[in-house]
């Protein structure tokens, strides 16, 4: 008979304290769904980093587009300076078949610059290099293998 009552007691124990479920598993209670390793948790984390990488590769392309540009625009001022030596030198020489062409001030200032034109070439290419070299560096996102 101790036995029986002893059974008794247990059952009339655990029907008055129900063991409590761990916190946000009930269904009136509300959970934080954004709790550290929760499935949400980890989408918000790759979004995140995600948007993150989208934006540091951006910034990259958009300097290297702006530079692109900048090539383009000194690129037409040579082949419009080369254009008009050319002018310059066929009215010389129909003028005068003994022309010093290298003495000519015009075409001597027009050779300087083309030479300066073609140094802000070469710096702005030399920037599109330190832009992909720092990206890498970054690890904005890179792959191996791939090109910025």
């Amino acid at each position: 008979m101790n036995d029986e009552k002893r059974d008794d007691a247990m059952h009339e124990e655990s029907a008055e304290t129900p063991k409590e479920p761990p916190p946000g598993t009930r269904r009136d209670e509300p959970r934080d769904e954004f709790e550290e390793g929760s499935f949400w948790e980890k989408v918000r984390r790759g979004v995140v980093e995600g948007y993150q990488i989208a934006a540091e590769k951006t910034d990259v392309y958009a300097r290297i587009a702006s530079r692109r540009l900048r090539i383009v625009g000194i690129t037409r001022r040579i082949e419009r300076f080369h254009a008009e030596i050319g002018e310059r030198v066929y009215d010389l020489l129909t003028g005068n078949p003994e022309a010093r062409i290298s003495e000519d001030s015009f075409v001597k200032d027009m050779v300087e610059r083309i030479r300066r034109a073609e140094e802000d070439l070469t710096r702005v290419e030399a920037e599109i290099e330190e832009i992909r070299r720092e990206s890498r560096g970054k690890g904005a996102g890179t792959r191996e293998g791939t090109e910025t």
